[in-house]
């Protein structure tokens, strides 16, 4: 990563707020930015927040961004046991939650 790519994620990591949510048995990290209504994205494979990196500063202009690290990726250590899909869904679904209301 060249210097510049790293100024450029730390300014961006500075725009939000970090919140930590554990679980049993998993952890999830999510980035939160911007202000309005919710709107989560969430990454894909293998990767992190940093998926969505020249999509928030214009999107956070807008809505509430709420950006996960998924369990076992990024800055969530724990992961539900590998291939249990539905614990994955669960554990983000359910520290969402925890985040901005059941149901909002």
């Amino acid at each position: 990563m060249t210097e510049t790519a790293a100024a450029r994620i730390a300014a961006l990591a500075q725009q939000g707020s970090v919140h930590r949510v554990t679980l049993p048995g998993a952890e999830v990290t999510w980035r939160r930015f911007g202000s309005g209504p919710p709107l989560v994205l969430v990454h894909g494979g293998h990767g992190s927040w940093l998926h969505w990196a020249r999509s928030i500063p214009v999107l956070a202009r807008h809505c509430t961004l709420w950006v996960p690290d998924l369990p076992g990726y990024g800055a969530s250590p724990v992961a539900p046991p590998v291939g249990d899909l539905a614990a994955l869904v669960q554990a983000t679904a359910t520290t969402l939650d925890h985040l901005v209301g059941a149901g909002t």
